[in-house]
């Protein structure tokens, strides 16, 4: 409850819109566990938005460090992050401006057709293109993020994707959404420690087991 009173937060003084955008951002970027150590074992990305090292070393800090924090310790982290990215006319006002301003900062304000994919061809060539292609599963546009996101997501978006049952639409009342939000959040919370605890379990009986 208290990461997803954070998220509520931390939305409110980033002027986004629906806190809701910002949980299904760290909701896709973590896998579902919310966890701030989560680590791409390839890139060394880490934590509730997949900081990276080149990121976390520019703010003063290492993916290392991020990896011993608490939620809302972290969460300090990705509010100063996302503050960094509004600038102008480039801010959180929409959620695909939200996710970009994590996966892909260059696309942020340019719409959902806005093509990754090309980009890297001008700027980066046509191999460095098709590597970013294969490693991140075929997401071509800004557009294919914010819907893979909204496919696992587990609150209303305002855009194609998800739907909560009950919620979802424009007369929805935020204060409705942010309900929903206390409650997803501390669901996933809950899964999530269930299976760690299950996991260190198993852990400890294949260890009794083979020290029999």
């Amino acid at each position: 409850m208290d990461l997803a009173r954070e998220i509520v937060a931390v939305s409110g003084r980033l002027g986004i819109p629906d806190p809701g955008w910002l949980a299904n951002l760290i909701n896709f970027e973590t896998a579902g566990t919310f966890s701030p150590s989560v680590q791409n074992p390839h890139t060394r990305a880490t934590g509730l938005i997949q900081f990276v090292p080149p990121t976390a070393e520019g703010m003063g800090t290492s993916v290392e460090e991020l990896a011993t924090m608490s939620k809302l310790e972290q969460m300090d982290w990705v509010e100063a992050y996302l503050e960094r990215k509004i600038s102008g006319s480039r801010n959180l006002s929409q959620p695909t401006d939200l996710y970009m301003a994590v996966f892909f900062p260059v696309a942020m304000g340019q719409g959902e057709d806005f093509d990754i994919y090309d980009w890297y061809v001008e700027n980066r060539g046509q191999s460095r293109a098709d590597q970013y292609l294969r490693q991140n599963n075929g997401i071509r546009t800004a557009g294919d993020y914010a819907r893979k996101a909204n496919e696992r997501s587990k609150l209303p978006t305002g855009l194609s994707g998800a739907r909560l049952a009950g919620l979802g639409g424009s007369g929805t009342p935020w204060w409705a959404w942010g309900i929903a939000l206390l409650a997803t959040v501390a669901l996933i919370q809950q899964v999530y420690n269930l299976k760690q605890r299950r996991r260190r379990e198993h852990t400890r009986e294949t260890w009794d087991r083979l020290s029999r």
